[in-house]
């Protein structure tokens, strides 16, 4: 019955072990996805499925607020953005690519569209959304959606 006990406490330890391993491949995963994604020149912005902006860098927050002091990460989509037509339209946002991606269409690249900030500023952008891949290096189950806006 001893052996038993030890065994048990063993396979325990393992299991604890591999998860903590784990635990911490996949911090350092989310450590270099976000080393990456500040240093991008374009606006990059993560998204989960459940809708929640886990990543974005500076330059996103320039973009959506024109300064880098607000920033998109832990907001929920469509956080705050208004999406028009390249005619001037309201754009919902289940008809945004992120939503439209989210909701199986596949990738949406070279969207041209006008994105109007809260401050009544409107920027063009070509927006870039795609589901990410399970090895991309992104945490799994964690990240989504990766979306790319540039200034046209």
């Amino acid at each position: 019955q001893l052996a038993s006990l030890a065994a048990v406490v063993l396979d325990n330890a393992r299991q604890f072990e591999a998860e903590r391993e784990a635990h911490q491949r996949a911090e350092r995963a989310e450590a270099r996805l976000h080393m990456i994604v500040e240093h991008e020149p374009e606006a990059v912005i993560v998204i989960s499925q459940n809708r929640r902006v886990t990543t974005a860098n500076s330059a996103a927050s320039r973009l959506f607020f024109g300064r880098d002091d607000q920033r998109l990460t832990g907001r929920s989509y469509p956080f705050g953005a208004t999406f028009l037509t390249p005619e001037g339209k309201r754009l919902p946002p289940d008809d945004w690519p992120i939503a439209r991606c989210l909701a199986g269409a596949g990738p949406c690249l070279g969207v041209e569209l006008v994105l109007q900030r809260p401050d009544g500023a409107r920027v063009p952008v070509l927006v870039n959304a795609v589901i990410t891949a399970p090895d991309s290096g992104v945490p799994a189950g964690r990240t989504g959606l990766r979306l790319g806006c540039g200034s046209m």
